[in-house]
């Protein structure tokens, strides 16, 4: 199985990879379009990235995005609006509420033992740096 992927940063990567080694370590990762300060337009970037994927021989094409300060519902409906009818059944767009970080860490059960911080002081960009710290 060959996963295509779109994502924003590094430890968007980081969790895409380590999910396909969990669940489907024989996949291979192909990497498409970055999408974090591209200055690309989302209406034209999607369809794009799906159209270069699938050249590549991909079974599936995997969307990963921060929804950031906006609602990830919406986000996640926008994203799936821009992905052309006939690549809807090769597509999954995935949206993490805030960031992958806050995602990653919702408590900071772990970090916040190792770290010795109260859990009022997680918020999102404390998660963020405590899990880029502890995955190097």
């Amino acid at each position: 199985m060959r996963i295509g992927y779109s994502v924003e940063g590094s430890t968007d990567k980081a969790l895409l990879k380590g999910l396909k080694q969990r669940w489907c370590s024989h996949a291979d990762l192909i990497e498409g379009r970055f999408r974090g300060t591209s200055g690309q337009s989302q209406r034209r970037e999607i369809p794009k990235t799906c159209i270069e994927l699938i050249a590549k021989g991909v079974d599936l094409v995997v969307f990963l995005r921060d929804a950031n300060n906006e609602d990830w519902r919406d986000v996640l409906r926008e994203d799936e609006k821009r992905c052309r009818s006939d690549h809807e059944h090769l597509a999954v767009f995935a949206v993490c509420d805030r960031n992958v970080e806050c995602c990653s860490v919702p408590t900071g059960i772990g970090l916040r033992k190792k770290q010795d911080v109260r859990q009022k002081t997680l918020t999102s960009p404390i998660r963020k740096a405590l899990l880029k710290r502890r995955l190097g």
